[in-house]
């Protein structure tokens, strides 16, 4: 299994964490997700490695992922790797 940490911009609740998740776990071959709204943060597990344009492809357009490596402190620190910001379009509900 493949391991991949990304950060999600374009949430704004707890219900905006339910659609991507719901989103990511439709793309073949990932096998887990767990969204984390307040950290916005993704954890996901696939068979082999998933393409972040492929991640980004199935979300709405107000949602992005991208990569984040962990650091190798012993730690479960997270580092933001070629993060670009993207504005706040709206909430999911609204």
């Amino acid at each position: 299994m493949k391991e991949m940490y990304l950060s999600v911009s374009g949430m704004t609740c707890a219900d905006c964490a339910q659609h991507v998740e719901g989103s990511l776990k439709g793309v073949a071959g990932v096998a887990d997700v767990t969204v984390a709204y307040p950290q916005g943060t993704v954890f996901l597990r696939a068979e082999s490695a998933v393409a972040v344009e492929s991640l980004n492809a199935v979300l709405l357009k107000r949602y992005r992922v991208a990569t984040l490596q962990r650091q190798d402190t012993g730690t479960n620190t997270l580092t933001l790797d070629n993060f670009k910001d993207v504005k706040q379009l709206s909430c999911c509900a609204g």
